[in-house]
């Protein structure tokens, strides 16, 4: 079950901000997401992969999941100000 998850794919080719940038923003706003599934061949011990192999769908869901936060006691106030948060960035920033 994924039920402790709240990902939300976001394309980034469609704005003028990078993922990084995105979350930056959001932390700045008080909201603290999460950069959610690292692919494994990017950590140091699986990193001679990367050169035999193409992990084509692993970098896309990468590039574009962001793990949102997702608690027991998250309030109705606060998922809304998550929502309308993102919604506002990706308004502000869209190609």
């Amino acid at each position: 079950s994924a039920h402790h998850l709240m990902i939300s794919l976001i394309n980034f080719k469609k704005l003028r901000i990078n993922k990084d940038q995105f979350i930056k923003m959001l932390i700045n706003k008080g909201i603290y997401p999460q950069y959610h599934y690292i692919p494994i061949y990017r950590f140091s011990y699986y990193k001679r992969l990367k050169d035999r192999y193409k992990f084509k769908n692993s970098e896309s869901y990468y590039n574009s999941a962001l793990s949102l936060p997702l608690y027991y006691n998250l309030s109705e106030k606060n998922f809304i100000k998550v929502i309308q948060t993102i919604k506002k960035i990706i308004k502000k920033h869209a190609i």
